[in-house]
């Protein structure tokens, strides 16, 4: 199963074969890997939930495994986290700077989670007034005092983080409607 970030999965999925041995084993979105794993007991997911924050807060991305044994009545059993670092180019904390120079205001739209997005713009100069999709109007968010104050919501921050594509069309069409040229990197 390739990897999908829709809301429902954000994971990827193979079968594995070792001779007689079959198994299932997915890595993802630790939240959602680790919401798979229902014989996980509560106090090593709160380990895990902490250190995949504590991760974030350190601009470090992490994925979470687990694996699925043919007839095993556990289920999915949580393996661990996986961890990288995607530093931004060499070149972008300069970029930025031209940009605001030349009057730009830019904003970081991304799909990470909203801690690492923070440390990213720290690290990129950038302000760190960063947040989840739970500001955007839409599905999620049916608050119409904040579907009112959108348009001057995005103006005052600098960013949104855990955004699905349909997030990132709603913001630039909103800063389109409102008069500004909107451009993408």
């Amino acid at each position: 199963m390739p990897f999908d970030a829709q809301r429902s999965t954000k994971r990827t999925a193979s079968v594995v074969k070792n001779g007689e041995d079959v198994f299932d084993v997915t890595k993802g979105a630790p939240q959602v890997i680790l919401g798979m794993c229902t014989s996980c007991k509560p106090e090593t997911r709160m380990k895990v939930e902490q250190k995949i924050s504590e991760l974030a807060d350190r601009g470090i991305r992490s994925l979470g495994i687990a694996r699925k044994l043919e007839g095993d009545e556990r289920g999915w059993v949580w393996l661990g986290i996986l961890t990288f670092t995607d530093p931004p180019r060499h070149d972008t904390k300069d970029t930025i700077e031209k940009a605001n120079a030349l009057g730009i205001d830019v904003k970081m739209i991304t799909g990470d989670q909203v801690a690492i997005a923070k440390e990213t713009c720290f690290q990129l100069g950038m302000g760190t007034n960063i947040h989840g999709t739970e500001l955007i109007p839409g599905e999620q968010n049916t608050d119409e005092s904040v579907a009112y104050r959108f348009e001057e919501i995005i103006e005052e921050l600098n960013g949104f983080a855990e955004v699905f594509p349909e997030h990132k069309y709603k913001i630039v069409e909103t800063f389109r409607k409102i008069g500004y040229r909107c451009g993408m990197t």
